[in-house]
C-alpha cells in the first residue's frame, strides 16, 4: 500500500516503511520519480528541510545475496504556504476589496462566483514579496471566492 504524506515546504520529509530484517543484511537504496537519491541507503529516508520539489513518488529497493525486492513506499505532495488575508477600504464612495498576502513561490489568484469558471485576477511571479491584489468587481451583486494555485 503506497502511503500519501503532505508535507510543508520546509518541514521535515520522514519515511519509514515497514522492512523485514533479512539474512544475510541486505543493503537499502531510496529512489524518487525513478532516479536514485546519493547517500540515501538506509531503512528509513528523511530530508529537513524539505525543498518544494520534493514531491513525488519514493521507493525503496533492498537487495542482498539471495535477492532484491521494490517497492513504491510513499506518493509526497509539498504543501507550499501561502498566508492570504483580505482588507477593504473606500475610494472616494466606491469600497475597494483586496487580497493581500505573502508566499514562498510564485502563484496566481484566481476569481470565481461558482466555483466552475476561474478567472485569472493576478500573478505574483517574485516569491517572498508582499502583494495587493484589488479586484474592482468584489462588490458586484453576484458572490465571488478566491483561490491561489502555484505558477506556473
Amino acid at each position: 500500500m503506497i502511503a500519501t504524506q503532505l508535507v510543508t515546504e520546509g518541514s521535515e520529509l520522514l519515511i519509514s516503511p515497514t522492512v523485514s530484517a533479512g539474512n544475510p543484511i541486505p543493503v537499502y537504496q531510496w529512489y524518487h520519480n525513478g532516479a536514485s537519491i546519493p547517500g540515501a541507503n538506509s531503512a528509513t529516508y528523511s530530508t529537513n528541510p524539505v525543498p518544494v520539489d520534493a514531491g513525488g513518488l519514493y521507493s525503496l529497493v533492498t537487495s542482498n545475496c539471495i535477492g532484491m525486492s521494490s517497492n513504491v513506499v510513499a506518493n509526497v505532495t509539498i504543501q507550499i504556504p501561502l498566508l492570504l488575508s483580505f482588507l477593504t477600504a473606500t475610494n472616494g464612495d466606491k469600497p475597494q476589496f483586496a487580497l493581500t498576502g505573502v508566499a514562498s513561490h510564485a502563484f496566481t489568484i484566481q476569481t470565481s462566483s461558482n466555483f466552475l469558471n476561474w478567472i485569472p485576477l493576478y500573478t505574483n511571479k517574485t516569491p517572498h514579496l508582499p502583494v495587493i491584489v484589488p479586484d474592482p468587481a468584489s462588490f458586484d451583486p453576484s458572490p465571488r471566492f478566491y483561490r491561489a494555485i502555484p505558477f506556473p
